[in-house]
């Protein structure tokens, strides 16, 4: 994908360039916000994410665990994350970045974080919406989990040149990975006012990606990339076949735009 992507960013012309799945659907105005948006300062702009597919508690446990800072509703403003595959760009900022730019566009937390380090500011804007499918099959989200967690440690560590005994530091706590993550998404969740819907429910969900991503991150320290930008682009990619038939049926029913502009439907 992250090929793909820069083939995109060097044929697009316009100053600020937006990466979207085929997953996700946009509201009516989405493109219209982050345009006017992009007007300021900020080096990255990114959208308020819905869940698409509410029915389930691995959909919910993606989600949050994914987007945790930037689920509706969620507060405007200066940013330190924004939603990794949904955000629009400065185009001339992601040139800059040259040759490390493959890499960087694998795992689009470094990216950010990168940009930060250079001194440049992410904005997250909450009048830009859009729709997200979530994985809601068990195996599949424990693969695309374990994937692109080894993606993520593998990247991480080599981007920032991290040494072999810094590695074994992160490889010994690898155990702790899931708490840590768990312990920053809960306040979210919170936030949002779902405790009451969602919790504890959703704590098996959430664990059953977090635990092969653990291992992920920890392969990644280890063995470095492997084959795991292509193995997780293939649940990227191939949404649909790892959503449920319920979850499929309500997809295809579903009038994703109204004609107030109030994008997908709930």
């Amino acid at each position: 994908m992250a090929r793909a992507k820069i083939e995109g960013l060097r044929a697009a012309t316009a100053p600020v360039v937006a990466f979207a799945e085929d997953h996700c659907f946009p509201s009516p105005t989405w493109a219209e916000v982050l345009i006017e948006r992009h007007a300021g300062e900020w080096a990255a702009v990114g959208p308020a994410m819905r869940n698409a597919n509410p029915a389930t508690m691995l959909s919910w446990a993606g989600i949050y665990l994914h987007y945790g800072c930037c689920v509706e509703p969620a507060r405007a403003g200066r940013a330190n994350q924004l939603p990794w595959h949904n955000i629009a760009y400065k185009r001339d900022l992601l040139l800059a970045c040259g040759e490390d730019l493959r890499q960087l566009l694998a795992v689009e937390g470094v990216l950010l974080d990168e940009l930060r380090a250079r001194g440049h500011a992410l904005y997250f804007e909450a009048g830009a919406k859009t729709y997200h499918v979530q994985i809601t099959r068990l195996w599949s989200w424990m693969r695309h989990s374990f994937w692109g967690g080894r993606l993520f440690g593998a990247v991480r560590a080599r981007e920032n040149r991290w040494t072999v005994w810094r590695r074994l530091v992160y490889i010994g706590g690898g155990a702790l990975i899931p708490l840590v993550k768990l312990r920053r998404t809960l306040p979210k969740i919170r936030r949002a006012g779902r405790a009451r819907e969602l919790l504890p429910r959703v704590l098996p969900a959430m664990l059953a990606g977090l635990i092969p991503h653990a291992l992920g991150e920890v392969t990644g320290y280890a063995l470095g990339l492997g084959d795991a930008e292509r193995r997780y682009s293939y649940f990227e990619m191939r949404r649909t076949q790892h959503i449920t038939d319920g979850d499929r049926r309500r997809l295809d029913a579903e009038d994703f735009f109204h004609t107030d502009g109030g994008g997908v439907a709930a």
